[in-house]
């Protein structure tokens, strides 16, 4: 995590995005996530560190209009997170947002790495750092990148 962490301060640009941690309704992240958002090297818009996750209006998303989002569904794999991200698409103005039109729309193991505390929690931040500053974060070998997903 330091090293992630001391690869970070050297980044200027902190894109700004969502991870969300459910898709219908939506739900941001909380708990531990936002600050690994910080840690990647981007400003989480909806989540705050040491809240709760909640349910999140998507009127909440659309304003905040997300350089990156980052879905990461509690419980799910990657197959079955891209079972419902046509629910996603569905969301009004989604195809709209800056983060879909920048092919910034990332997909990953929310079940293996993102809703459980423990030591993979060093795993969720270098998929993290990676799918928002591939060029300063390399990605650990035995780590599967975040997928890109395209509507």
């Amino acid at each position: 995590m330091n090293a992630v962490a001391e690869r970070t301060e050297r980044i200027v640009d902190r894109p700004k995005g969502v991870l969300l941690e459910w898709i219908d309704p939506p739900f941001c992240s909380g708990h531990w996530s936002p600050e690994l958002v910080r840690l990647a090297g981007g400003t989480e818009l909806v989540g705050r560190e040491g809240e709760a996750s909640r349910t999140t209006a998507w009127e909440l998303i659309l304003e905040a209009d997300p350089e990156w989002l980052m879905v990461a569904c509690c419980g799910f794999d990657v197959p079955r997170t891209l079972q419902d991200l046509p629910i996603l698409a569905e969301y009004p103005a989604f195809r709209v947002l800056a983060c879909v039109r920048s092919d910034r729309v990332f997909v990953t193991d929310g079940n293996a790495y993102f809703s459980r505390p423990g030591p993979r929690l060093v795993d969720s931040l270098e998929i993290l750092a990676h799918a928002l500053h591939p060029e300063v974060h390399p990605l650990p070998e035995g780590l599967n990148a975040a997928r890109t997903w395209r509507p």
